[in-house]
Order: structure tokens, then C-alpha cells, then sequence
């Protein structure tokens, strides 16, 4: 029996146990690594085989979770009879371990600006990486978040961009309030699209549809910012900086970010801190917006 004949049944299985937006994150890491199985006869998959997919994974959470989805598809494959043996069941103890890595990230205001100046003035290359750049910067998202948005998530007239649980690397839908500066960027970057994807490559015939995920960081490079700033060193630039400023709320920075309220707080305090965030947006990106107009 094939891969995707297998995974297809456990995917079934499994999704009845798990919330919705667990099950899309499970299905994304299968589409997303696993999709070269697809054809594979079950009994020619080798440890070697799956072993040399999980150490191409760059995150090394993603790696974690995706060999243990296989492990379980091989699990249930087992219990039904379709396979003698689990060729993940040994796997887990070659994930190298994860590694925390401190990002290039400029925090005094003074030299933010001279990048977001540089930024605004360079006429070189996609304006569609440009904006996807400032996006980023605008919005504290992750790169992917950002290269991968979608003009259906957009809701201008409720002020909310939604992203969907699959794109999201915690798997839980994402809602970003919309700013004036955003709704400007937006207009301006419907010039440029001619798909489904806000930040469209130039390339018509590039096959993912939207700019390349290296093309923002290459820009920062342009600039002259190489081994300064990174892409997500902007997260970190908008964190510090809105902490600093002592008029917003810990959590509802932290929920701008995607990241989980951890501890208690984490455990009762279900609020998404909306309203907060709309305020603490607006007052972020008009900074952004005075600093460029320096």
C-alpha cells in the first residue's frame, strides 16, 4: 500500500480525536515534507529514507512533530495490518537538539531609522519585496506569514487581516488588526499583484506564486545591513521597542507576535487583547511611518 493511501486513513483517524486547528497543522507539516512519500510502496520506506527528510527540516520543532507523525502513521499502519514493522520507531533520538539563536536585531531607534530611511529611498529590484519588507516591519509577522498572505484574508472594511491556522507556525488562526499605513501599503501593492497572492512574484511562471522567501533578506543585504538585522530580528525590534514605551500590555505584544501566553495567565486568560493591539498597531506603524519621513 502506498504512503499517501496510509497517511490518508490515519489522517482520518486522527483528526477525530484532535480541534480543527490541529488537525489543518498536522496535515500542512504532511503536505509540506512528506508529499515525496506520496508513491512510496510502505514496505520500501527505510529508516534511511525518512531519516534524510526530518534532518532537511530547518525548524527543528517542525522536525520534532513531523517524524512524530510518521512514527504514528506507521503505528496505525502497523494495527491494521499493512506493515510488519515501524521504520520511524528509532529515528527519535537522532533529531539534533534545538538550539535557540540570538538574531542580528538593531534596537537603538536612531540607527532604525537610518534603515527604514535607506529602505524608503532604494529604488533597485521588486516593489513587491519592498512591500512585503515593510509588511513585515508593519506588522511584526513572520517572513512566511507575510511572503504566503493571501488577498481573501484581507478585510478592509473590518480592519482585519485573518490569517488561517495552516499558515501559522503554532497552527492557531492569527487575526492582525489592519492600520491606515497598512490600507495605504495594500492599495499601492495591488498595482503589482497578478494572482492570489498579495506580494506576487515578478515571475509569472514561479511555480509558488508569490516573492521568494530569501528576496526580503536579500534587500536588508542591499542595504547594507547584513550581520546587523535580520528578518526576524524585526519581531524582536518591535517587541523591545513597544515594551519600552510602557503603555501596552505584555500579553497583547506577545499575542502580536503568535507567541503563547505561558503560566497560568496562559491557561484562563483566552482574550486575543484585539482592541489593545488595534490601538498599539497604529501607534507602532505611524512611528514607523514619522521615522521614514524624518
Amino acid at each position: 500500500m502506498k504512503f499517501k493511501e496510509i497517511s490518508d486513513m490515519w489522517l482520518d483517524f486522527h483528526s477525530e480525536k484532535v480541534k480543527l486547528h490541529t488537525s489543518k497543522y498536522v496535515n500542512s507539516l504532511i503536505l509540506k515534507y512528506l508529499s515525496s512519500l506520496n508513491d512510496t510502496d510502505c514496505d520500501n520506506i527505510k529508516p534511511s529514507l525518512i531519516f534524510d527528510i526530518i534532518k532537511d527540516i530547518e525548524s527543528r520543532y517542525a522536525a520534532k512533530r513531523t517524524l512524530g507523525i510518521v512514527v504514528s502513521i506507521f503505528d496505525y499502519a502497523g494495527a491494521m495490518g499493512y506493515v510488519e514493522y515501524n521504520p520511524a520507531a528509532r529515528l527519535t533520538n537522532f533529531i539534533p537538539p534545538h538550539t535557540i539563536r540570538n538574531h542580528p536585531t538593531i534596537l537603538n531607534p536612531q540607527e532604525l531609522i537610518r534603515l527604514l530611511k535607506a529602505m524608503e529611498k532604494y529604488k533597485y529590484g521588486s516593489a513587491s519585496v519592498k512591500n512585503a519588507l515593510k509588511m513585515i516591519i508593519y506588522t511584526a509577522q513572520r517572513r512566511s506569514e507575510i511572503i504566503g498572505a493571501q488577498w481573501s484574508e484581507i478585510d478592509l472594511y473590518n480592519r482585519v487581516w485573518t490569517i488561517p491556522a495552516h499558515r501559522m507556525k503554532m497552527g492557531i488562526e492569527q487575526r492582525i488588526p489592519i492600520t491606515e499605513p497598512m490600507v495605504n501599503l495594500l492599495y499601492e501593492q495591488k498595482k503589482y499583484s497578478h494572482n492570489e497572492y498579495i506580494f506576487s512574484s515578478v515571475n509569472k511562471n514561479n511555480r509558488c506564486g508569490h516573492v521568494h522567501k530569501s528576496s526580503p533578506s536579500i534587500l536588508i543585504y542591499s542595504l547594507g545591513y547584513k550581520g546587523k538585522q535580520t528578518i526576524h530580528g524585526f519581531r524582536t525590534t518591535f517587541s523591545s521597542l513597544a515594551n519600552d514605551a510602557g503603555s501596552w500590555n505584555p500579553d497583547a505584544i506577545e499575542l502580536q507576535l503568535a507567541h503563547k501566553i505561558r503560566g497560568v495567565r496562559g491557561v484562563y486568560n483566552k482574550s486575543d487583547y484585539f482592541s489593545e493591539r488595534v490601538r498599539m498597531m497604529a501607534w507602532w506603524n505611524n512611528q514607523i511611518d514619522f521615522w521614514i519621513s524624518l
